[in-house]
């Protein structure tokens, strides 16, 4: 799942509860006026630079739909990243610059790359989903101005709006090659590297709510250099507004848990945890380490939160046996715990057994079963392991017994 913006642990766990996630959200600009306008250019001069999008449009215009781009409109003085010629991509310095050969208007989300090296023989590439589409040399100096900065949606003098959504802006300081665009490409990071100099995930709104409030797209690298949205309408609908973004970017944090009895452990390290009970949809509000004793059966799961990611794990189904089960004297024999067919189970009173299941280590049904008398064998049909009978009798009464299949 991708991050659910830089919010708190405990927002997290109020989503998680009411189900508002933020999480995959991207912005549509609807070509007429929209924009983000940040407050400080991107790299300068000849400096090495990488720009990388995802965005997903369907327009035919031939003329210019602008990206990203920043600088000054002399002459080789203007970085721009941008559509033209019927959805093919451009990258541009003011002046001169060279297109695609692949097109990208087919209404799917794509990851856009232009790359710029200035030490390179070839210094300038367009990737398309993580593949060379072409690389060429422009036929003027590059000297990139600081005197607009980062303008997202629109060229820097005001024109040539972008109609599509776009989701995951980066600006990196640094050539990327082809393996580290692979590598960045799906991945919304936690931490920045120290090297990504802008970075707009693009999710600070609810996808198709009223975002009347949401007017700030954050820059989550270590420069700060937040942006403001311009002129949308940020009402309930999928024009002009927050919206569903690109489903396959992920981050990287790790959401599995482990599970040794009855203590649950997030597998992530250096995070920080709240742990929820999912059958009550609340937090147990002091238990915040990475390791988790759960007070009984149920089901749990873990909020989780590095850096710029929030995250929630699924749940997990944990069956406990000696915590919190009921003091009741035992009504059932359940013979032997250790087995490789089967075992039997019989009353100790005259009490029936209202239902019985057996469950995996992590709380799966594995069999449920129907007694026909008072004593049974019962038939495992499971591979060999550790499994939970769970016996409930017609009282109301509930055991646990751990059974061994070798």
């Amino acid at each position: 799942m991708k991050s659910l913006l830089g919010k708190t642990l405990i927002l997290l766990v109020f989503s998680f509860l009411f189900t508002v996630s933020k999480a995959q959200v991207g912005l549509h600009y609807d070509g007429v006026d929209d924009c983000v306008i940040a407050a400080n250019a991107g790299p300068t001069g000849t400096s090495d630079r990488t720009i990388e999008c995802w965005i997903k449009t369907t327009s035919t215009l031939t003329s210019q739909q602008v990206l990203v781009n920043w600088g000054d409109m002399t002459v080789g003085q203007r970085f721009t990243f941008n559509t033209i010629a019927n959805g093919k991509v451009r990258i541009e310095i003011g002046g001169n610059g060279f297109n695609s050969n692949a097109v990208i208007n087919d209404g799917r989300w794509h990851h856009l790359a232009v790359v710029y090296d200035h030490s390179a023989t070839t210094k300038a590439s367009i990737y398309i989903d993580g593949v060379l589409d072409t690389a060429s040399n422009f036929t003027l100096a590059v000297n990139t101005a600081n005197t607009v900065p980062i303008t997202i949606g629109k060229r820097i003098d005001d024109v040539n709006y972008f109609v599509g959504e776009m989701d995951e802006i980066k600006i990196w300081d640094i050539a990327l090659n082809t393996s580290q665009i692979r590598n960045s490409m799906f991945n919304s990071y936690c931490t920045p590297p120290a090297s990504l100099v802008a970075y707009y995930k693009l999710e600070e709104g609810i996808a198709n709510g009223t975002n009347t409030n949401d007017t700030i797209a954050i820059d989550y690298s270590v420069s700060n250099n937040d942006g403001v949205l311009k002129n949308f309408s940020l009402s309930s609908g999928m024009i002009s507004n927050w919206v569903n973004g690109n489903s396959t970017i992920t981050n990287d944090l790790d959401t599995n848990i482990s599970q040794n009895a009855d203590t649950l452990t997030a597998v992530q390290a250096g995070a920080s945890y709240q742990w929820i009970d999912c059958n009550t949809n609340t937090p147990f509000m002091n238990d915040t380490l990475q390791s988790f004793v759960v007070p009984g059966s149920g089901s749990y799961a873990v909020a989780l939160s590095k850096g710029s990611c929030v995250d929630t794990s699924r749940c997990y189904n944990v069956i406990s046996v000696g915590i919190g089960e009921s003091a009741n004297e035992k009504e059932f024999k359940v013979y032997p715990n250790v087995f490789e067919e089967g075992f039997f189970i019989e009353p100790l009173n005259s009490t029936k057994v209202k239902s019985l299941r057996i469950l995996s280590m992590n709380g799966r049904l594995v069999q449920e079963v129907n007694l026909k008398t008072d004593k049974e064998f019962i038939q495992l049909n499971a591979p060999s392991g550790i499994y939970y009978l769970e016996i409930y009798s017609e009282n109301g009464n509930r055991e646990v017994v751990k059974m061994v299949k070798r």
